[in-house]
């Protein structure tokens, strides 16, 4: 029987609100060429396959960063064109040890901030058959630049506690806001798995302006041209902002406090124009959108919602070009020898929070139009997109998009 590897993917994000702020700037770091050009190929690939993901309906939010970190551990097995053809749809760039050195490096970035005001925590694990023969070196790399452990299950002779014991993995690194990355149903694949690689990220920060909790008020939201429900629309003061008025897209970035994280909105500028406007915009069009916000004073009125979202990655990854990892014919000789390894599935699940204490965040900063004026309402009220980004590294962490606040 064919034997395969099951690459299973978390990630949590929730953030509150607090202390009021007025700084934009980015924070100043010497990051390093590779790590520039790993988080240039990670971001690319985040944009290529929330479109690819957004053939969903409604509401999705995805960590793109979550899904590169799990898939770069993975790449670590791959050999031949399997290798060849990850490296080429995930944008992996960089050669040999050179990708997984920089993926330890940005992991440091990301986390090892003591100064921070937010909580960014990341865990990886590998949960191998037991008494399964793993390449040693394979396994040093996953311990050495991921920080990955290393933990022994029964997935043949019992799915159902190897299940249970990764969600309970998953739940304590989210803080049990992912309590059922597998469910029931996965039992029988799971009993013909021989790994799995499992990536977790929680997210948490307080806003530099804080909604006022007595602003809040019912307001329509236009999910289309005949429902336009009311909801429970979020009310700031003027506080600072970085804005950008593109083609198809208003951006508005949001600061954390500590101004290291933020989120940035990307409204629509047609009402009932989302769905054109995603296709039409395009990882470089994103970044050079990112690179032209200004500063700006406004006041923002903006919706409450949370998300909650489980998908498979196959059919998109497959899609996207990277079908030699889960054939038959897939290399993964440098994870093991004993036996032929492919990929058997990638499974994604997310939640996304905002009200006004909390809210998940993506940043960026850049010159481009300045809007002077003071009076400027920035008023989102018709389905956008929000961005989740470190603007010390510019890894984009979160991509979600809001179609109906209520779900």
């Amino acid at each position: 029987m064919k034997r395969f590897a099951v690459i299973i993917l978390a990630c949590i994000a929730e953030a509150a609100f607090g202390q009021i702020g007025t700084s934009l700037e980015p924070n100043k770091a010497d990051v390093s060429p590779d790590v520039t050009a790993l988080v240039r190929g990670n971001n690319t690939f985040a944009w290529e396959l929330f479109q690819q993901t957004s053939q969903n309906k409604g509401n999705i939010v995805i960590s793109p960063f979550s899904v590169s970190t799990a898939l770069a551990m993975t790449y670590a097995g791959a050999r031949g064109t399997t290798a060849e053809e990850m490296a080429k749809v995930l944008r992996f760039d960089l050669p040999g040890d050179r990708f997984h050195a920089a993926n330890r490096e940005l992991l440091d970035e990301l986390t090892g901030d003591r100064e921070a005001t937010h909580q960014l925590y990341v865990a990886n694990a590998l949960w191998g058959q037991r008494g399964y023969p793993f390449h040693s070196d394979f396994m040093r790399i996953s311990k050495e630049r991921y920080l990955a452990t290393n933990r022994e299950l029964d997935f043949a002779g019992n799915s159902k506690q190897s299940r249970e014991t990764i969600n309970r993995w998953v739940a304590e690194q989210t803080k049990d806001k992912i309590k059922e990355l597998f469910v029931p149903a996965d039992d029988d694949k799971l009993r013909t798995t021989r790994l799995v690689l499992t990536n977790a990220i929680y997210f948490k920060a307080l806003w530099n302006s804080p909604f006022p909790k007595s602003q809040t008020k019912d307001a329509p939201f236009e999910v289309s041209a005949a429902d336009k429900p009311k909801v429970s629309m979020m009310h700031s003061g003027r506080i600072p902002l970085q804005s950008h008025l593109g083609a198809d897209f208003d951006f508005i970035e949001i600061p954390y406090h500590g101004d290291r994280m933020s989120m940035v909105v990307l409204l629509p500028r047609l009402q009932g124009g989302l769905a054109e406007a995603e296709k039409r915009l395009t990882a470089a069009e994103l970044q050079k959108g990112l690179a032209q916000l200004a500063p700006i004073s406004a006041y923002l009125v903006m919706p409450r919602f949370k998300i909650t979202f489980r998908t498979s990655l196959k059919n998109d990854l497959q899609t996207m070009g990277m079908k030699i990892p889960f054939a038959d014919g897939a290399d993964f000789s440098a994870m093991s020898s004993f036996q032929p390894l492919k990929i058997g599935d990638v499974v994604h699940k997310a939640f996304f929070d905002v009200d006004e204490t909390g809210t998940e965040a993506a940043a960026a900063t850049g010159s481009g139009i300045v809007m002077a004026s003071l009076g400027t309402t920035f008023t989102i009220d018709h389905p956008f997109l929000a961005l989740i980004r470190d603007r010390r590294t510019g890894s984009i962490l979160f991509i979600a998009r809001v179609s109906d606040p209520r779900s």
